[in-house]
């Protein structure tokens, strides 16, 4: 498998408002999926049942998002998952490959467990 060194600079916080902020800061040496030698990558982000992604950064192993995503926090939620795509645009269909994925513990979060850049 590939190290995924593309998940730094990622970072949430809870608001008052029972909302959860995260930031989808860049990815880094991902891998290759198109023939011109890089990929479309976009991050696809579940929390609980909500499901949002960032924009799609065309011809770039190395994108630099800077997107924040808000996600309403019902406190049943125990993770955020990330997940990589290549976005491919067919002819007669849209597909989008598989690039890696990580997920974060919400309790690791809190607890002040995880680093960010």
């Amino acid at each position: 498998t590939r190290k995924m060194s593309g998940m730094s600079g990622i970072g949430a916080a809870s608001e008052a408002q029972n909302r959860l902020l995260v930031h989808i800061k860049k990815a880094e040496n991902l891998i290759a999926k198109d023939k011109g030698g890089t990929s479309d990558p976009f991050c696809q982000v579940h929390v609980g049942n909500e499901t949002k992604k960032t924009e799609v950064k065309p011809k770039t192993l190395n994108p630099d998002w800077n997107q924040t995503l808000t996600f309403d926090n019902k406190g049943d939620s125990k993770s955020i998952d990330l997940v990589l795509y290549d976005q491919d645009k067919g002819f007669f269909s849209n597909s989008n490959e598989y690039l890696g994925s990580a997920m974060i513990d919400l309790h690791d979060l809190i607890t002040g467990d995880i680093l960010s850049d």
